[in-house]
C-alpha cells in the first residue's frame, strides 16, 4: 500500500516551515502526540493532545501552560510547553502523559500539524521529535469543481475515516472492495465490530452519495494528484441535521 502520512512520518529535518515563531513561554520545553482515539480530517477545530516534559522530572510533567498555536497556509503549528520543575533532583524516568483539549480558530484544511517545539530548541534532535508532523492530508489533495468524473477498476483497497453525522459509520476502517463491491471491512481506530461489508460505501457508492448531496443539498470532494477521491464532505439536505458525512481515504492501492 501506499505509504500514509496521515499519523505522522516527517521527521523534523523533514519538514520545511519557516523556522516556527512561537517562542518558549516561561516555562520548561515539553512536547506533544495525539492522544490514541483522535480521528483528524480537514474539519477538525477541536483535538485531543498528550503532553511530555521533555527534561527529567521523577516522572512527572506537571501543569501544561495555555497552548500556542501559529497558522499558515501550509501548516498548524502547536507548542505545549509546562510550568517550570521546582527546585531538587529529578529522575529521568519517562514523563507522564497530560490530556489537553485544543480549540483552533481555523479548522485544520489541507495544512500538516506539527509540534512547534520540535523544529527548533532543545528538543530538536531527540526520541520525542523524530515525527514533527503529527497529522498530514493525502498528498497533493486539491478541490475539486464538482464531483469528479473518476471511475475506481473492480478491485482495490483503501483506509477510509469516517467522522461526521450521526451514524454507526463512523471510526477508521480498512476497506477491501471486490467486482465493484466491498468484500472485506476490519475496524481500526474507534471502529466498530459490528460494522460489515452492508454499511461501508465503495469510492464508487461515495461518489453517487456526492452526486445526490450535490442534487439536493452540499457536496465537497477533494482529489489528490491522480484525480483519485480522497475528501469528501457531504450535506445532502440543509434543513436537516446530523445526516452529514465525511470521508477521509488513505492507503489506496490497487493490484
Amino acid at each position: 500500500m501506499e505509504q500514509s502520512n496521515t499519523n505522522g512520518g516527517l521527521t523534523a529535518s523533514e519538514v520545511s516551515p519557516a523556522v516556527s515563531s512561537l517562542e518558549p513561554l516561561a516555562g520548561d520545553v515539553a512536547t506533544w502526540s495525539l492522544a490514541p482515539d483522535e480521528l483528524l480530517d480537514p474539519k477538525t477545530t477541536s483535538l485531543v493532545v498528550e503532553v511530555t516534559r521533555l527534561g527529567c522530572a521523577s516522572g512527572i510533567t506537571g501543569t501544561v501552560l495555555d497552548p500556542q498555536i501559529q497558522y499558515d497556509e501550509t501548516q498548524v503549528l502547536l507548542r505545549t510547553d509546562v510550568e517550570k520543575i521546582g527546585p531538587g533532583a529529578h529522575d529521568c524516568q519517562g514523563n507522564d502523559a497530560v490530556p489537553v483539549e485544543i480549540h483552533l480558530d481555523q479548522p485544520l484544511g489541507v495544512r500538516e500539524l506539527v509540534d512547534a517545539a520540535c523544529l527548533q530548541g532543545e528538543a530538536m534532535g531527540t526520541a520525542a521529535c523524530t515525527e514533527a508532523v503529527h497529522w498530514a492530508p493525502p498528498a497533493g489533495l486539491t478541490r475539486h469543481g464538482g464531483v469528479p468524473d473518476w471511475q475506481p477498476p473492480l478491485a482495490y483497497s483503501f483506509v477510509v475515516q469516517s467522522s461526521c453525522g450521526e451514524q454507526a459509520f463512523i471510526g477508521e476502517y480498512v476497506v477491501s472492495v471486490e467486482e465493484g463491491a466491498v468484500a472485506g471491512v476490519d475496524p481500526l481506530r474507534r471502529g466498530f465490530d459490528g460494522i460489515g461489508v452492508d454499511s461501508v460505501p465503495s469510492l464508487a457508492a461515495m461518489l453517487e452519495l456526492a452526486r445526490q448531496a450535490e442534487r439536493e443539498g452540499e457536496a465537497e470532494v477533494w482529489v489528490d494528484q491522480d484525480g483519485i477521491p480522497r475528501w469528501f464532505d457531504l450535506d445532502p439536505l440543509l434543513d436537516s441535521i446530523d445526516d452529514e458525512n465525511c470521508f477521509l481515504i488513505t492507503h489506496y492501492e490497487e493490484p
